[in-house]
């Protein structure tokens, strides 16, 4: 498993980690990433919506990706862009997906339904958000 840094902006890379595809290890690295993001000064204000952004990825990626396999990993890189704001990027090992393919949560007959929420939050909270490698990663872009 690796970030190929050549499809990435040439960016200074923050803070990355690889874990085993474990629920209870996802706290844990949210409080290390955002602790470093804070450190670093590339928040600017926008905690609550870059931690519910990669807390919702880091879950896609754990239960959906990876299917709760302890076998796999998660990756998480996060960059610092030129116009200051950040980049995450979280890679799984799973077969991916197409986003396309996920019923929209806020239509009525979606209402009832456990899916879909996770990508609509990342995307009401992150300036941009790409699926790469086939649904395999995520890239959520926070100007801040």
């Amino acid at each position: 498993m690796g970030i190929e840094r050549r499809r990435l902006p040439r960016a200074p890379l923050l803070y990355s980690e690889i874990f085993p595809s474990r629920a209870d290890l996802i706290e844990p690295v949210m409080q290390r990433t955002l602790g470093k993001l804070g450190e670093l000064g590339c928040l600017n204000g926008s905690h609550p919506e870059i931690d519910l952004a990669l807390r919702e990825a880091l879950i896609n990626a754990v239960k959906h990706g990876n299917r709760g396999s302890r076998r796999k990993r998660v990756e998480l890189r996060c960059f610092q862009l030129h116009d200051g704001g950040i980049l995450l990027v979280v890679r799984d090992e799973g077969a991916g997906f197409d986003p396309r393919e996920i019923p929209d949560p806020t239509c009525p007959e979606n209402l009832l339904r456990d899916s879909g929420r996770g990508i609509l939050l990342m995307r009401s909270f992150m300036d941009e958000v790409r699926f790469e490698r086939g649904g395999r990663e995520i890239r959520m872009k926070k100007r801040t």
